[in-house]
């Protein structure tokens, strides 16, 4: 089992940098931030579902894509926009 730790722990930083981005692009929205519940219905997932994302709990992939798709973006570029702006809040 200790093969699989690394694993985990690379799936788990994924997770939670996804969930911080999905969170900063959820209250980035304009002309006023979504509430989770607003975001949710767009997405189609419950508001539970999207408290669970943002606080970096593992969902599924399918879950991911129709969080980037209300954003209007891929999500291989959700992937790659989580990671960079993780990087810059480790930096600080």
């Amino acid at each position: 089992m200790k093969a699989n730790r690394p694993v985990q722990k690379e799936a788990q930083r994924l997770h939670t940098a996804l969930g911080a981005y999905v969170l900063y692009l959820r209250k980035s929205q304009r002309p006023k931030e979504w509430s989770q519940s607003y975001f949710a219905k767009r997405a189609g997932v419950s508001q539970g579902l999207v408290s669970g994302v943002e606080d970096g709990k593992s969902v599924r992939l399918t879950t991911y894509i129709r969080l980037a798709h209300v954003f209007g973006i891929s999500f291989e570029d959700l992937v790659r926009r989580a990671m960079k702006y993780s990087k810059r809040k480790e930096a600080k």
